[in-house]
């Protein structure tokens, strides 16, 4: 008898709720955030950020009660109040958030009335977030968070902003040029066509700004938010728009078409502009594509990113082998191909697709790949990379495309969270029509620092 042990092994990504939390209030430069644990436990949940955000680090806008086995005796609950009066004082924040693990909560103590009385007591906004870490993972803390912190906002107010798009739903991981990028391929994209971008739940926006998000007449749902669609309709009053990440040309096409209709943009304005930028874009990368073409590559990334990936890859004429999803929250294969096919993409024919992959299947599907010399490349956060360093010595190499004396492994490029190695200095969007042209850059790079250093013909 053979057992199958992928669903007892560690993921590609494993991270709780928690995790999820902590990035959600980590892209709020006002909010603190105050974890009510055990002794030992709290560092757990922020450690990846030490290596992925260069530019801010979170646990200075964390704190923990640090629970011992005294105070779970006598009742945990009275620690909340004075590290929270605490937390007020020292960092004066716009909105306190107040988190507890699953061991305190069995404890019986009545967390949402200590919360709810520290809110009617301090200056700032204080709420409760139930992440335990017993279900859900990353994306649904962050939800989580999302939504609680739209029921703090007045959504009774009048959208007076008539050309304002507001955005739900931006998976902001850190204050690098990747995201500061993005925001403002989006600001482009949307003044190209007449409007403008309002708050950017989350974006590394102070809260005080945030709280202006229900005065945009239009406010968009991205793939992040969507798992949680209907109770943010019933919580912000307002039918949202669903709309893809612009990643890619024809997923920022998409984004443009959609956005547009929404806020009532006439569709010629809408289509002239698409049709100006794909064929700026197709003059800026010119024949540059051409020393991509032919490669096959595996990608791991959670749905909404795999998507745009898998999308701008098959443009730019990349064969994806390997295509494994991140994440329990946002989607199965079934959502990858549906997502795909609104923009006329589709999964290659004989491509992989792993839901939640371990690990250990994450090297075993490289490396068998890579012995049957059908992998150019992998695509991935650090921890799914990190998982092909273990590779042997022996495993077979792939003769890299393009070349006809040299021999490579296969190329590396980081994506999604976390990332170690890939830091942006400065605007590095991957979304928009010039996320495009970063990302055929990146490519073009990526061979290059795996070089064997072999002598080649020139």
């Amino acid at each position: 008898m053979t057992f199958d042990l992928e669903h007892f092994r560690l993921k590609s990504l494993d991270l709780g709720q928690l995790t999820g939390a902590s990035m959600a209030l980590h892209a709020i430069p006002d909010a603190y955030f105050l974890k009510h644990t055990g002794v030992g436990c709290k560092h757990k949940t922020v450690t990846q950020f030490g290596t992925h955000d260069w530019a801010k680090g979170v646990a200075a806008h964390e704190g923990w009660t640090e629970v011992g086995d005294a105070a779970l005796i006598r009742g945990s609950g009275r620690r909340v109040g004075p590290y929270a009066r605490s937390a007020y004082q020292r960092h004066k924040p716009s909105i306190l958030a107040i988190s507890s693990v699953t061991f305190l909560d069995l404890t019986g103590d009545d967390l949402p009335d200590v919360v709810a009385g520290l809110d009617a007591e301090l200056p700032c906004e204080v709420m409760l977030l139930k992440v335990p870490g017993f279900e859900g993972d990353l994306y649904s803390g962050y939800l989580t968070t999302l939504v609680e912190v739209c029921r703090r906002m007045d959504w009774s107010v009048a959208p007076d902003r008539a050309q304002e798009v507001a955005v739900l739903g931006y998976l902001w991981d850190r204050y690098e040029g990747d995201h500061q990028g993005n925001q403002l391929q989006l600001k482009a994209l949307l003044q190209a066509i007449g409007l403008s971008l309002g708050p950017v739940l989350f974006s590394g926006t102070p809260y005080t700004a945030l709280r202006d998000a229900p005065r945009s007449k239009t406010v968009l749902c991205l793939p992040y938010a969507e798992p949680k669609r209907k109770t943010l309709q019933r919580v912000c009053k307002r039918d949202l728009v669903s709309v893809d990440l612009p990643i890619g040309r024809r997923f920022t096409s998409q984004f443009l078409r959609v956005v547009a209709s929404a806020a009532g943009v006439a569709g010629a304005t809408v289509e002239g502009l698409i049709a100006r930028q794909e064929t700026a874009l197709g003059e800026r990368l010119g024949t540059m594509v051409d020393h991509l073409r032919g490669q096959s590559v595996a990608v791991f990334a959670d749905l909404p990113l795999l998507a745009g990936t898998m999308a701008t890859l098959e443009e730019l004429g990349i064969r994806v082998v390997i295509a494994g999803i991140r994440g329990r929250t946002l989607g199965k294969a079934a959502d990858l191909e549906a997502a795909l096919a609104r923009v006329g993409a589709a999964v290659p024919a004989g491509c992989q697709v792993v839901d939640q992959p371990s690990l250990a299947r994450v090297r075993a599907l490289c490396a068998d790949a890579i012995a049957a010399g059908t992998l150019d490349g992998v695509l991935g956060s650090a921890t799914d990379l990190n998982a092909l360093g273990t590779l042997p010595a022996s495993t077979p190499l792939r003769r890299s495309a393009g070349t006809a004396s040299r021999t490579t492994g296969p190329f590396k490029l980081e994506i999604g969270f976390p990332c170690r190695d890939h830091h942006c200095a400065y605007a590095m969007p991957f979304m928009g029509y010039m996320g495009v042209s970063i990302f055929v850059q990146r490519l073009l790079t990526a061979p290059r620092l795996w070089d064997t250093g072999v002598a080649t013909r020139v």
